[in-house]
């Protein structure tokens, strides 16, 4: 008897071959079978019009007040917006007038048009009340801006 037909060769007596097909080769697990998607409930015709409803363009009552304010008002231009943190509602601005917390601006830009008031101002990591002329500050307005826009200050 040869040693490849007692499964043996080049191993020690006492232990056992591992678990393998005829040929050698280690087994292969079968494919896992395809789980069907679950499918989302059909709407109801009720609930299909809510969704379906457009908005309309007209702003509401706080945005309808605040451009209320801006023809009211005369505005001063503050200077431009040097980065955008949209998400946060958040803006770095190269000052070339001042703005302080609490005053109402107007952001213009080629696809911005905006009123917020300034919930906070900050140079560096420092908060502070107010930003002059020259100086580069972040001011916390609350919607999206984006770079390259004009803010403009509504008069106090």
């Amino acid at each position: 008897m040869t040693a490849r037909s007692t499964g043996t060769r080049g191993r020690k007596a006492g232990r056992r071959k591992k678990a393998s097909t005829a040929r050698g080769k280690a087994a292969v697990k079968p494919a896992r079978k395809p789980v069907a998607k679950k499918r989302k409930p059909a709407a109801s015709k009720a609930s299909a019009s809510r969704t379906a409803k457009k908005r309309t363009s007209q702003p509401g009552p706080r945005r309808a007040a605040a451009r209320t304010r801006i023809a009211a008002t005369r505005a001063a231009d503050v200077g431009a917006v040097r980065h955008a943190y949209p998400r946060a509602g958040v803006v770095v601005l190269a000052l070339e007038g001042s703005v302080r917390e609490g005053d109402w601006v107007a952001v213009r830009g080629a696809t911005t048009d905006l009123v917020a008031r300034v919930t906070g101002v900050r140079r560096g990591d420092r908060r502070v009340k107010e930003g002059g002329p020259g100086e580069t500050v972040t001011l916390a307005i609350g919607q999206r801006a984006r770079r390259g826009d004009r803010v403009e200050r509504l008069d106090r």
